[in-house]
Parts: structure tokens; C-alpha cells; sequence
């Protein structure tokens, strides 16, 4: 039988079928291309090219299990670091505070804190004056320990009203030895001079379950872990007023459940990303600048990260691995080199859990590849009608 050609016209395109065998090729051919297009379109997981998140590894580690004996930890959450770069560690749950010396040599326990129903050992700040402040939960305490460990005073008293505590979390000290509290409960940053009297509180309308606060006197800034509201907020110094708030829009939208925050030398502000599993880089006018670490639990990577401390003595990096139970140290003159050699990263936009979602291109083939396929069978109707 002899073959009917038929042409169909649709504008200024012209179809030439010469049989129903043809138009099933023709219609492979216009699924193939249309699946490459709308895949090539569609959002990918993990890293986008332009941004790479390396595994860095620390110069030494710090425990590695759950426990309540020497190097063991349940949660460790705060950590602070002195001038001579003793390290102090919130083992949480075990209600203690473990000091270890600046090679990660086990030193003594602070211990002392409230026996309290469900209490955990939270924020660790380290004073001008060498004195360890530290965060008693639902204590409902600060107390202030003098370098060896003895406790000096306390305050702090349980309530919603001025000044009062419903979950203090983190902590950090100013050049006067002014305290700055979290309160994750109360949604707000509480200040007291050093011997315990209640000054001012601020930044309950800004704050979505604040974790940690940071001191950036020399840029005359508060900035404070907004964990819940996947953000930093920036207060002004001397005035407690909102200045601004990175992480959550924007180039370098990366902040998933952010709670440490430190600055290093450089003054570049350095964020435990926690629901992402790594640890984030902004410079000091906020732009992102890169991030390392992913979620596990061989060296390098990290489960839960929570606390950070900057060793400014011996430029190091000390992580509180909470859900690894253990401290991750890093050599950071080491971690900006392998940073800086990566390419720029200006693509990354939003993360879920460890995964990343690119914005190329935002243009979807979707709505075409669903056209092809209707014309393709109407193609199909008509070359069926006229054999």
C-alpha cells in the first residue's frame, strides 16, 4: 500500500508525516530532547559548581564518645578559649565543664552547677580578666569562676520579667566585662555589668530563638545567632537599636539553625551552621565568603556542630562536634588557605539539611515539554485519520 504524505501546518512550522511509523519516531526524538531540557532546568541537589564545601582536617580531636568519664562528653555545647589557649568545654548533660590545655591534654572538671531537672551547662565566655562565665540553664544562673575555677559570685533568678531567665544560652563578654545573655525562651539579649546588677535588655521583636551572641566592638556591632529565624541580627553597640540581618536572603543564603559565632583575626565572622553540618565564612561587610564540613562523623566532618572559640594566640579554631561528642580543632591560618584557593562562591542560595539548592537557571522547559507531547499526538490523531 502505497504511503500517504501528508503536511500540517502550524504557523510557520510545516510537519511532513509520511506514516504513523515516522510520527513514532518523531515523537521519541520530541521526549528525549524536552526530558534533557526540563532536567537541565530543573533545581540540583548538592553543591552547585561554584561553590564547594571541603573536608579540612583538624590538627587534633577531643574525645569521640558519650560518657560522663575524662574525655567523654554528653553534648558539648559552649566552649571558650583563653589567652593562653586553654580550652574550656559545656559538657552539657554531664553538668560539668572540662578543661583541656592548648594540645588538647585533659586539665581538671569544673563542676558545681545546679542539680536541677533537666539542667544543662550551656554558653562559656572567658573575661578580660582570665574569668570564666558561665551559663547554669534552668539554674537559671550566671556564674563567674575565677581561672582556676573557683567560684567567685553568682546571679540570675527564674522568671519572664527584666532581667529574669526562662533559658539562658549563650554568652559573651565586652572590654569592660559587661555579660550579654540569650535568652532562647524569652527571645531576647540581657546585659549586667560584672558583678551581677541588671543594665538593660533588647532585641525581643528581632529575635527568633537566639543561641549565641558575639561582641564586634571594633565595628561597634552586636551580633547575635538567630537560630529559628535562620539569620544574624545586628545591633549597634552603644545604642542596642537593630541595625541589620544577613544569612537568610540574598547572595549566600546558607544559614540553616546557625548557633556559634566567633570572629577571627581578621575580624571575618566565622558561623557554626548546624542544620547544615558545616561551618560558614562571611567577611566583615557580611558578604558570604565560603563554607567547609558536611554532615558525618569521620574527622573533618561534623553532626550537630553547636559552640565555637577562636584561639587568637595560636590562630585556631575550636568546634564543639555536639552530636559526634567531641571537640574538633582546626589550624585556621591552614583552613583560609584551602578557602581562598576555591572559586568564588556567589551561587549558593538555600540548604536542607546537607543539601544545597542551586538557582540555575530559574527558567523551567516543563511547560514546553508538555506542549510537545500533546502536538505529538494530535500529530498521531490526524496521520491515522488520512492513511
Amino acid at each position: 500500500m502505497k504511503s500517504v504524505r501528508k503536511i500540517y501546518k502550524f504557523g510557520f512550522l510545516n510537519f511532513h508525516m509520511k506514516s504513523q511509523k515516522n510520527h513514532v519516531k518523531l515523537m521519541f526524538i520530541i521526549l528525549v530532547v524536552g526530558l534533557v531540557l526540563s532536567y537541565s532546568s530543573f533545581p540540583t541537589f548538592g553543591h552547585p559548581t561554584s561553590i564547594v564545601s571541603p573536608i579540612i582536617q583538624p590538627i587534633f580531636i577531643i574525645g569521640g564518645t558519650q560518657g560522663n568519664q575524662v574525655e567523654q562528653f554528653d553534648e558539648p555545647d559552649g566552649v571558650a578559649v583563653s589567652s593562653d589557649g586553654t580550652i574550656y568545654v559545656g559538657d552539657t548533660l554531664n553538668l560539668r565543664i572540662q578543661v583541656f590545655d592548648k594540645d588538647g591534654n585533659y586539665v581538671k572538671n569544673l563542676t558545681g552547677f545546679s542539680d536541677v531537672s533537666q539542667n544543662e551547662v550551656q554558653g562559656v565566655a572567658i573575661n578580660s580578666l582570665g574569668e570564666i562565665c558561665v551559663i547554669d540553664m534552668f539554674g537559671a544562673k550566671i556564674r563567674i569562676l575565677d581561672p582556676n575555677g573557683t567560684q567567685i559570685h553568682e546571679f540570675g533568678a527564674k522568671g519572664s520579667n527584666s532581667g529574669e531567665f526562662q533559658e539562658p544560652q549563650g554568652i559573651a563578654t565586652d572590654s569592660e566585662n559587661r555579660i550579654f545573655v540569650v535568652d532562647t525562651q524569652r527571645n531576647t539579649v540581657l546585659l549586667f555589668h560584672r558583678n551581677g546588677s541588671f543594665i538593660t535588655e533588647f532585641g525581643a521583636s528581632s529575635l527568633g530563638a537566639p543561641e549565641s551572641i558575639l561582641i564586634d566592638e571594633s565595628n561597634s556591632r552586636i551580633l547575635v545567632a538567630s537560630e529559628a529565624a535562620h539569620k544574624i541580627v545586628i545591633f549597634d553597640y552603644l545604642s542596642f537599636t537593630l541595625l541589620t540581618e544577613f544569612g537568610n536572603t540574598g547572595p549566600g543564603k546558607i544559614l540553616d539553625d546557625p548557633e556559634g559565632i566567633v570572629l577571627d583575626s581578621d575580624g571575618n565572622i566565622i558561623l557554626n551552621d548546624e542544620g547544615a553540618g558545616r561551618i560558614s565564612v562571611f567577611f566583615t561587610n557580611l558578604t558570604f565568603f565560603q563554607s567547609f564540613g558536611s554532615f558525618g562523623s569521620a574527622s573533618g566532618y561534623f553532626n550537630s556542630p553547636d559552640g565555637l572559640a577562636f584561639d587568637h594566640t595560636n590562630q585556631r579554631l575550636v568546634v564543639a562536634d555536639q552530636g559526634n561528642y567531641r571537640v574538633q580543632v582546626f589550624n585556621w591560618t591552614e583552613v583560609m588557605e584551602v578557602l581562598t584557593a576555591l572559586p568564588p562562591a556567589v551561587e549558593l542560595t538555600t540548604t536542607t539539611e546537607d543539601t544545597t539548592v542551586s538557582t540555575s537557571p530559574s527558567f523551567s522547559f516543563a511547560p514546553v515539554l508538555i506542549s510537545l507531547i500533546v502536538f505529538s499526538y494530535m500529530v498521531g490523531k490526524n496521520v491515522k485519520k488520512n492513511k
